[in-house]
């Protein structure tokens, strides 16, 4: 019920609450108000009966007794066997001096409930009213002259009226089948009833005459309603008009409905269902009621005016044009909806053409123009709008607005819904669309568009569904090709959808070491979706083996203000800038050309294999200075990666200045200068490495070269040079 609330306003348990409220508040007016639009909102037979019965009550209390009348009698048309609503009948009819149908309405109900005490104080006030005053014996056992002719009048026009009545009865039972209401109080808090007078001894009286009564009715036919077929169908009709004025058409429809089941051949009836069918759009429907309204009676304006409006919504200019024309010979102020109707056709006629010469805007602007020259808009103007907004990219509006596309007021018609999924497919949604491609084909499984639509939608879907498989099984070159080949199956395709397979070919190219490519392909997926975070982190990773950080960093703190929770951000985030920090500090593996799993024995051979190679004393002149920075560079590689800890804390991204001020703090550094700095001799660690392969202890020079010695050697050089 809550759901009925938020999409179609108020339920009728909360109008009938409020025009409770306003009943005994005295507000006799709102609550009419109230219990009408209870009764419109309430699709339940015995409940709309118990509302239509406090409408009536209602408009007893504000003394308009033929609106009262015509409630009650919806209340007895949709519940026959209640007596209440035959009481509430009753007292509308006495109310506005028509006894005799009150007596009529009265007998009903005590035929239902023969020992109710207000029916039977009813009928007693009715007799009284119709023999002028006079309650006598005559009356009160049914012999008076005058009854007797009354009697003899309603046979007669009870013979004249079964067929109408009988008419209304079924009518009343084939929509309304349902148990009657309960014969106590009106569930919740139910307005009063009217008060009865002080029965006396005219209780006595008026059970003579319902005995009378009973009587008569067991020698003849129960008599029908005193109310004609058309007093019904008016107040069906009432109903409908209510409807139609709170927007509810489909209701309307059924009202208008029922009254033509009890007057078929009414041209105002169908005028008004044609009307509310317009609104519904069923144009069909309601062209069929005008033209059929208009032949029962040809002066009938509205029906020409209906009829028309109807084949102009579907797009049947010249029809429409027609209809409009026989209508202005009957009432010239139809001229003005030629007009109209002649401004949309020109407008929708150019804006097809706009649209065929690729003007999108122009067609679009033309489109929402003739969209506004109807309610509701005409058909083709729909049409156009949605196929200029495909035509200009803005595909969600295109979706929103092909909701309110119709065919002949139909809006699964298989064209319309080929339409509605294209929009669909350009907006990525692609099960949605799926779905309705395959519904336009069962309902016409020869329709070009959606038959090719749907088979490029499978094209594309195919490709990354396969692409999928092969790269969760490990098969990355397979993975790209189908990505690749979902990708050319709509070139044009510009969606979020086809985002998702560009990056996905970015991840197969980076497990394929390609990551020139995969960044390419993670910027095409960010120029497609601006939004799509995953297309950001795979272009950061694509940066980070280019050794681009400072773009993956970059990208990374982009994904952290899309979605702050994105999972595993933090650590990406980390890694990355270590990654940078790791790119500004010599490269002590690059230097010994080692790789980061190398070990210790792998480190020595490499340090001795590079020492040998840059030492100074093997470079001339012109080299030397360099040379010199080289084997400087070689002693600082070896002596942090042969040391496990300062190793360690070189490959967790310390850089020589951190690490020296760390063994300076723990105290523990060998070597320590004086500010507390780690300290090592290129000359003594190259010697060290060499000891055993230099010839003797007292010349620690190179082999072969006596320019180039080392501390406490002996050689001809100029002893220890630090670096």
């Amino acid at each position: 019920m809550q759901e009925q609330e938020a999409e179609n306003g108020p339920s009728w348990e909360a109008l009938k609450t409020a025009a409770d409220a306003s009943y005994h508040a005295g507000d006799w007016k709102a609550a009419a108000s109230g219990y009408k639009a209870a009764m419109v909102a309430c699709d339940e037979p015995d409940h709309a009966a118990k509302l239509a019965s406090n409408l009536a009550q209602a408009f007893v209390q504000l003394e308009q007794w033929d609106e009262g009348c015509n409630a009650a009698t919806a209340a007895t048309i949709l519940a026959p066997d209640w007596e209440k609503a035959w009481y509430r009948l009753g007292t509308a009819h006495l109310g506005r001096g028509a006894a005799d149908e009150a007596a009529t309405a009265f007998r009903r109900g005590l035929k239902l409930k023969p020992n109710n005490r207000q029916l039977r104080e009813g009928l007693q006030k009715a007799l009284a009213a119709g023999s002028g005053g006079s309650t006598g014996t005559s009356v009160a056992n049914g012999t008076s002259e005058n009854h007797s002719q009354q009697q003899q009048q309603q046979q007669q026009q009870q013979q004249q009226q079964a067929p109408a009545a009988a008419a209304a009865e079924a009518a009343a039972a084939k929509g309304k089948a349902q148990p009657s209401p309960s014969r106590g109080s009106f569930g919740g808090a139910s307005p009063p009833t009217p008060e009865s007078s002080d029965p006396g001894a005219a209780v006595t009286e008026a059970e003579n005459s319902a005995a009378a009564a009973e009587a008569a009715e067991a020698a003849a036919p129960p008599p029908p309603l005193a109310d004609s077929a058309r007093q019904l169908a008016e107040a069906q009709k009432g109903l409908g008009n209510d409807a139609y004025k709170l927007g509810r058409y489909e209701e309307a429809t059924r009202c208008f409905s029922a009254a033509l089941q009890l007057c078929p051949d009414t041209p105002v009836y169908l005028g008004n269902r044609a009307a509310a069918y317009l609104m519904g759009k069923r144009y069909t429907d309601a062209a069929q009621d005008c033209l059929r309204a208009v032949q029962l009676d040809p002066a009938y304006v509205k029906g020409y005016a209906r009829a028309a409006k109807a084949e102009m919504l579907m797009g049947h200019w010249q029809r429409a044009e027609e209809l409009y024309r026989q209508g202005v010979q009957l009432d010239a102020s139809l001229q003005q909806e030629l007009v109209a109707c002649q401004i949309v056709e020109r407008k929708v006629t150019a804006g097809q053409e706009a649209l065929a010469a690729g003007d999108c805007q122009r067609a679009f602007v033309l489109a929402d123009a003739a969209c506004r020259g109807s309610i509701p808009p005409a058909e083709p103007a729909v049409r156009l709008k949605v196929e200029a907004l495909i035509g200009s990219g803005r595909h969600a509006e295109a979706v929103a607005e092909a909701r309110n596309m119709t065919l002949g007021g139909d809006p699964q018609a298989p064209e319309v819904l080929a339409l509605r999924s294209r929009a669909l497919y350009l907006c990525g949604n692609m099960p949605m669309a799926q779905q309705l491609f395959q519904q336009a084909l069962r309902r016409d499984p020869d329709c070009v568009p959606a038959q090719r639509g749907l088979k490029r939608l499978r094209a594309v879907t195919g490709g990354k569904e396969r692409g999928n498989a092969a790269f969760s099984a490990g098969r990355y070159s397979e993975a790209h090709e189908q990505y690749s080949a979902s990708l050319a199956a709509d070139p044009d395709l510009k969606t979020a959808f086809m985002a998702q397979v560009v990056c996905n070919r970015a991840a197969a190219a980076a497990k394929l070491g390609r990551h020139d490519e995969s960044l390419s392909d993670a910027e095409l997926a960010i120029e497609l979706d601006a939004s799509y975070a995953k297309a950001y982190v795979r272009r950061s990773q694509a940066h980070q083996e280019l050794q681009n950080y400072e773009a993956a960093i970059r990208d990374l703190e982009k994904v952290a203000e899309m979605e702050e929770n994105y999972p595993g951000l933090g650590e990406m985030l980390r890694q990355a800038r270590l990654a940078l920090k790791k790119s500004k500090r010599i490269d002590y593996y690059a230097i010994l050309e080692l790789d980061q799993g190398a070990d210790e024995d792998q480190i020595k051979k490499a340090y001795r294999k590079a020492a040998l190679k840059h030492h100074p004393d093997k470079a001339n002149e012109e080299d030397r200075e360099a040379a010199e920075k080289q084997f400087k560079m070689v002693g600082e590689a070896f002596a942090v990666l042969s040391d496990p800890a300062q190793r360690r804390k070189y490959d967790s991204g310390w850089n020589l200045e951190e690490i020296q001020q760390g063994f300076s703090n723990d105290g523990g550094g060998r070597g320590c200068r004086g500010g507390g700095g780690m300290a090592f001799d290129e000359d003594e660690l190259f010697a060290q490495m060499f000891a055993s392969r230099m010839g003797g202890n007292s010349s620690r020079g190179f082999p072969g070269g006596g320019g180039y010695g080392f501390a406490g050697g002996g050689g001809g050089g100029g002893g220890f040079r630090p670096f």
